[in-house]
């Protein structure tokens, strides 16, 4: 029976090592649900998602208690995969004041369709409440709407071309953000009927920016001219407006219209009533802008059935590129990709491992430390070895002291090898610029490959403004027995961090940004105080053949505005003479046929300046 009577003790304590994960579980739920702190998350516009580019979440977050000071992360998830790691966790310190409500947007890379974001304020290491993004949807073709009238441009989603099936989202003004990376997810950026002068400095050269590196903007004016053109560059618009006239033609329904009249710029008018402009679009690097005279939501355009076929068009030429540049798609590794997303910049750097991987042959180890170990193990096996055991009397220990001098002077360099080689983190970097003709920006993508020496976390700082940060497609998972790390980025001062790397293991990050183009100069050296001899040939460039009778002349002069130049063709020996005066093509070419002349020498004049001296060969 005593078996029997210890079964009792045994039966209490396993049923309370059950109960108490699930009391706790209880409690910590509890705590959850009565949190005096709410969050509200909202991923992409109108909960509308475009995979593979930068969606903003809102985080709006409310505080009914106590004051309280935390670090606000927001994370992506898959469903599915509850234990799948090496999405980003962007950090930001928080202030709560009782009773205080805060919005914070950030930016993160939704590269997976079906994830879910999730937001928690963090408070000394201890989750205060935490909540997922609510069901959205996503779409492959995104529209986008700045205007004062609700159902402004919705039409857009009625019509397919190409089996396109675009999503329409109106904007605040506070969702435009100050980069053009963002605003990259867009298919077509419209505006009409808003006032653009109520938009920040920073959104308006954004809104540059992002035609230039490869948007299409869609621009509305008619009566509304002023307010929507306001706030935006002059060097971006297809058309100097400068005031309105009434037209009526079948192309817009038939009755008479208030449309926008000026200049146009150089650009493409696809569709016009006689002289006026109805529509008309202007190149800007690799992208378009695109301008109605008129205003969509002015009858009889807004009534009109013909509305759609004119968005069809507007859609098609933004996918299909027809002004002739690949809208949305110039910074893609690959080339224009319709029907899908561009590949985002954490899936590009898996181009770039072999080379973020890379590890330089070392430099051969100091010769004077080299040296100095050498020395130094010479001195301890030979002489001091042989005194010490001489003098104690012991020589017959030398078996036992040689070997342990050996393992001392083996640690010795392996310390200093350590030392001098082994805390050193090992970094690559690749930067690629992307330009475009007029613009003194550029798109820049930048790939930070880390390589640690021993197990552990790395912070890492980047310089600059606010770039957008995500982490590479290998990151702590490339090489063996390695796994998928996620990266930690401090969105108030652009700070990094890699938790957990391993050494020898490749982690890293990637950056887009939008940087100041770079600038080519030139620079006039001197020989000896004097212009060198090749700077004529380079100016003027010479070049004389005789045939019989007949000399040809050939030569090119580089004027600055590309038009047609007059060069003087000039012989003689020490004195020179004029022999013809020649006009040269838009390019500075010019051949000619003259007689022979006494003189040995030719030379050309053009605008105070002359060439080197040829010799007719």
């Amino acid at each position: 029976m005593r078996p029997q009577r210890c079964r009792l003790p045994a039966r209490v304590a396993l049923a309370s090592i059950l109960v108490l994960p699930a009391l706790a579980g209880t409690s910590i739920g509890a705590a959850a649900a009565t949190s005096p702190v709410t969050l509200s998350v909202h991923v992409g516009y109108q909960d509308v998602v475009k995979p593979g580019e930068w969606m903003p979440v809102t985080v709006d977050a409310k505080n009914s208690a106590a004051g309280l000071d935390g670090t606000l992360e927001i994370q992506e998830a898959l469903n599915a995969q509850p234990g799948v790691g090496g999405f980003a966790i962007y950090q930001q310190p928080i202030s709560l004041a009782s009773g205080a409500s805060k919005r914070i947007r950030a930016y993160v890379l939704v590269d997976t369709t079906g994830a879910t974001i999730t937001a928690r304020l963090v408070r000394s290491g201890r989750v205060v409440v935490s909540q997922d993004a609510g069901a959205g949807s996503t779409t492959s073709t995104l529209i986008g709407v700045l205007s004062d009238q609700a159902t402004a441009l919705d039409s857009f989603a009625a019509v397919h071309p190409g089996s396109i099936a675009a999503r329409v989202v109106h904007l605040r003004a506070d969702e435009i953000a100050e980069s053009p990376i963002p605003l990259r997810a867009f298919d077509i950026l419209a505006i009409d009927d808003f006032a653009t002068d109520s938009l920040t400095a920073g959104q308006r050269t954004a809104i540059a920016d992002y035609v230039r590196a490869g948007g299409d903007l869609l621009l509305g004016t008619g009566a509304a001219w002023r307010k929507t053109l306001a706030g935006l560059p002059p060097a971006i618009l297809p058309m100097s407006v400068a005031g309105t006239t009434t037209v009526s033609t079948p192309l817009l329904g038939g009755s008479p219209l208030e449309v926008a009249s000026g200049t146009a710029t150089p650009g493409n008018v696809w569709l016009a009533a006689g002289n006026q402009p109805l529509l008309l679009e202007r190149t800007l690097g690799a992208g378009t802008v695109t301008m109605a005279t008129f205003d969509w939501n002015q009858e009889p355009v807004a009534g009109w059935s013909g509305t759609a076929a004119l968005l069809r068009q507007l859609i098609a030429r933004a996918s299909f590129g027809v002004s002739g540049s690949s809208q949305n798609f110039p910074n893609g590794m690959g080339g224009p990709m319709i029907f899908s997303s561009q590949p985002s910049i954490s899936s590009k750097s898996g181009a770039l491992t072999s080379v973020l991987a890379n590890l330089p042959g070392l430099n051969l180890p100091s010769l004077q430390l080299t040296g100095a170990l050498v020395f130094l193990y010479v001195l301890l096996v030979g002489p001091v070895n042989y005194f010490v055991l001489g003098a104690m009397r012991r020589r017959a220990l030398a078996w036992v002291t040689v070997p342990l001098i050996a393992v001392i002077a083996a640690g010795g360099a392996y310390g200093a090898g350590v030392l001098t080689k082994g805390r050193s983190v090992q970094a690559n970097q690749v930067t690629i610029l992307h330009l475009q003709p007029g613009w003194d920006h550029a798109y820049q993508e930048t790939y930070t490959g880390i390589m640690a020496p021993a197990r552990g976390d790395y912070d890492a700082s980047i310089a600059g403004g606010r770039p957008l940060i995500s982490p590479i497609s290998t990151n702590g998972s490339f090489g063996p027995g390695s796994g998928s790390g996620s990266i930690r980025v401090n969105l108030d001062n652009n700070g990094v961090t890699l938790p957990g790397m391993t050494a020898f293991v490749l982690g890293g990050f990637a950056t887009e940004s939008v940087a100041p183009a770079p600038q080519l100069s030139g620079q006039l050296r001197l020989l000896n105080g004097k212009e060198k001899p090749s700077l004529a040939a380079y100016r003027l460039p010479i070049w004389v053949t005789r045939h019989g009778s007949r000399v040809t002349v050939w030569g090119q002069v580089r004027p600055a505005g590309g038009t047609p130049q007059q060069v003087v063709i000039q012989n003689g020996n020490r004195a020179f003479k004029d022999v013809k005066t020649v006009t040269t093509t838009p390019s500075g070419y010019f051949q000619v046929n003259v007689g022979r002349q006494p003189g040995s020498k030719w030379r050309l004049s053009w605008s105070g300046f002359t060439s080197r001296l040829a010799t007719a060969g």
